[in-house]
This record gives C-alpha cells, sequence and structure tokens, in this order.
C-alpha cells in the first residue's frame, strides 16, 4: 500500500511544469505534533509497537538458548499524506 501511495506521489510530481520548484517533507515515524505544524507533515510512520515485540520475542528466544539461524522480521510501513507532500507550491 505504501508503495502505491509513493508511486502516485511520483506521478504527480512528474505530470507538473516545473518539478524542481517543488518542496517536500517526508520524515519517518509519526509524532504527535505533526499534523499541527501548518497544513501537516507527511509521515512514513513505522510501527513502533511491532517492531519492539518483535525485538524482544527474539531476544527471549536468544536468552532461553536458541541457537537457530538470525531471523529477519519485516514490518510494513503507513504513508501518512498531510499538506507537506500536496503541491502546496509557492
Amino acid at each position: 500500500m505504501v508503495d502505491r501511495k509513493v508511486e502516485q506521489l511520483e506521478s504527480d510530481l512528474v505530470g507538473l511544469d516545473n518539478p524542481a520548484t517543488v518542496e517536500m517533507a517526508l520524515i519517518l515515524d509519526d509524532l504527535n505534533w505533526y499534523p499541527l505544524v501548518g497544513s501537516g507533515i507527511t509521515a512514513l510512520a513505522q510501527p513502533t509497537a511491532e517492531i519492539g515485540a518483535g525485538a524482544f520475542e527474539c531476544l527471549l528466544k536468544r536468552l532461553r538458548g536458541d541457537v537457530g539461524p538470525v531471523r529477519i522480521l519485516d514490518f510494513s510501513a503507513r504513508l501518512i499524506v498531510r499538506g507537506s507532500t500536496l503541491g502546496n507550491c509557492r
């Protein structure tokens, strides 16, 4: 889902007469105050609770003697589009 939204954003920028004039802010993580800044700051929100729980589970397994191969945990981020990427050009 994030990839589709990013692709849409890219296609919107390509369609502009002068994409060099576009200012965009995209920040990792989504803090409570991002919606309060101007028209809002677009964020790529990471599932921090799930990441922490997964890391803790891996740690507990190792502490209990698990010697299996390294696990790779993959978590999906969520794109939260706000005013900083909605084409508010000067």
